[in-house]
């Protein structure tokens, strides 16, 4: 019995937490449109450099996917500003974090890094 009711607790949980995204695409009369994964190579992040645009802006995109793929540093993501101090915190070895924008992503590490970014696309 506790073990259905588990089951049951987490499959709530998952819907819930999935009826943002799925609230906001259906607003959008996005919810049921074809869509595409654009995956792309990784990208070296010189240590303390200038910013890096890891994805060009998109109005086609539906969400950026990026991760740090590297082993030991920290890269930060965001917009044109991103920088030691300001953007999302990806930790080393497979951190990631998904964006629901359509503009440009810039990437900064400050001992440098590999990240990779993808993106879900409406064609």
């Amino acid at each position: 019995m506790l073990k259905r009711l588990a089951m049951l607790f987490f499959a709530a949980a998952a819907v819930a937490a999935a009826s943002p995204a799925l609230a906001q695409h259906f607003a959008q009369a996005q919810g049921v449109a074809a869509q595409s994964y654009m995956s792309y190579a990784d990208v070296s992040l010189t240590a303390a450099a200038a910013a890096v645009q890891v994805l060009a802006a998109n109005s086609g995109r539906v969400t950026a996917v990026c991760q740090n793929t590297g082993t030991a540093n920290t890269a930060r993501i965001g917009d044109a500003s991103v920088g030691a101090n300001r953007g999302t915190v990806l930790y080393a070895n497979g951190a990631g974090v998904t964006f629901d924008v359509t503009g440009a992503l810039y990437a900064y590490s400050a001992s440098g890094t590999t990240i990779n970014c993808a993106e879900v696309v409406r064609p």
